[in-house]
């Protein structure tokens, strides 16, 4: 099982910095872990050949931004990372307009500390983290899509 997280993909360039070390992790990544009272929000998918699931959770995130059809940015990593750095997870309700992945496909990361997160931010830089990049006529479809098959309600502008 994969765990997704909506980031930046700039974030995860394997960039060469002289003066990092080849053990650390660059500070940037930890903007793509940002927690609300030290729990992070993240949603289960199989593994990348789970198209249907990617895209459903991917017009979700995409429809409950301000700019929703502005490109998204996702990365994804091994659910066995949460285990292997100390971290705990919950089933927990998400936060957007289809309801039924918000409460099917949602975990949050409990009991965050800064240890704990930096922890998690370390194991999964060192990971296999795979990179998905939907561009703005990308999201616009997978918005339409979802709309269409009733995961999103209506637009405003379409009633």
């Amino acid at each position: 099982m994969l765990l997704l997280r909506k980031g930046n993909r700039r974030t995860w360039d394997e960039t060469d910095y002289p003066w990092l070390k080849e053990d650390e992790v660059i500070a940037d990544r930890y903007a793509d872990f940002n927690t609300k009272v030290g729990k992070l929000s993240v949603w289960k998918i199989q593994d990348m050949s789970d198209l249907e699931r990617l895209k459903r959770i991917c017009a979700a995130l995409a429809d409950n931004r301000d700019h929703p059809e502005a490109k998204l940015d996702v990365f994804l990593f091994d659910e066995r990372i949460l285990e292997s750095s100390g971290v705990k997870s919950v089933s927990a309700p998400g936060e957007t307009n289809d309801e039924a992945i918000n409460k099917n496909l949602h975990i949050d990361i409990i009991e965050l500390t800064t240890e704990k997160l930096c922890n998690l931010v370390t194991a999964v830089s060192r990971s296999d983290v795979q990179l998905k990049r939907f561009t703005p006529k990308e999201v616009k479809g997978l918005i339409k899509d979802a709309r269409e098959n009733g995961y999103l309600p209506k637009s405003q502008e379409s009633s």
